[in-house]
């Protein structure tokens, strides 16, 4: 499903310009798999994912750039600098409450729930 989205996708992209904010599309369409990997427990997915909100040629407006930041904070909770992910999360919670606004994404929900279950994953991993 993920290259067959990522192959409809480029033929919207050019080497110079993303017109149809395709990039920002396919950072949220990530964001969405890595969420399902990580409620169904398909670490070793989930840890293969980052890669994707890493790509070259991605044309990110803000809400892109932030959510890109947004999912590879989570990615970190998990699978790279706990701390770093966290500190990322509650920055992007700070910047979100200078809009009098609500983001579209629940930032506050998401934070809450993976802080917590990254705890247990870590936990889950020092026992093995």
């Amino acid at each position: 499903m993920l290259v067959l989205l990522k192959g409809k996708c480029k033929h919207y992209l050019t080497k110079y310009a993303d017109p149809f904010q395709i990039s920002d599309e396919l950072i949220n369409y990530y964001g969405v798999v890595l969420q399902n990997y990580l409620n169904t427990k398909n670490y070793q997915a989930a840890y293969d994912l980052r890669n994707k909100f890493n790509s070259d040629g991605l044309f990110l407006n803000w809400n892109g750039q932030i959510s890109k930041q947004l999912w590879l904070a989570v990615w970190k909770l998990y699978f790279g600098n706990y701390e770093n992910g966290k500190a990322t999360l509650i920055q992007i919670i700070d910047f979100k409450s200078m809009f009098p606004t609500s983001f579209s994404l629940n930032i506050d929900a998401i934070f809450k729930i993976r802080v917590a279950d990254s705890k247990d994953y870590r936990l889950l991993q020092k026992k093995q």
